[in-house]
C-alpha cells in the first residue's frame, strides 16, 4: 500500500495496528474496516438465518482487510 492509500483509508473508518517487539521490530500488521455492503452485494447473498443482519450492519462489526506477519514470526502463536 501507498502512503496516499492509506490517507484515504483513514478517512473511510480504516483502523491500522501494529504489532512490534521490545526493539521496536515490526512482527506484523492488521488493517480493519467497517463494512460496506451495497445492495447489490445483499441481493448475491442466501441467508440461512437473517437475524444476523443487524449485528453486521452495526458499527462495533469490523473485519479484517489485511493481515500481515513477519515471516521471521510465522508459527509462533
Amino acid at each position: 500500500m501507498t502512503a496516499e492509500e492509506i490517507n484515504q483509508n483513514l478517512t473511510k473508518s480504516f483502523q491500522y495496528w501494529l504489532a512490534v517487539n521490545s526493539l521496536y521490530d515490526l512482527l506484523g500488521f492488521v488493517v480493519l474496516t467497517q463494512p460496506e455492503i451495497t445492495p447489490d452485494s445483499w441481493s448475491q447473498i442466501t441467508w440461512q438465518d437473517a437475524s444476523c443482519i443487524d449485528k453486521i450492519l452495526t458499527h462495533q462489526h469490523f473485519y479484517i482487510n489485511i493481515l500481515a506477519v513477519n515471516p521471521n514470526y510465522m508459527g509462533q502463536g
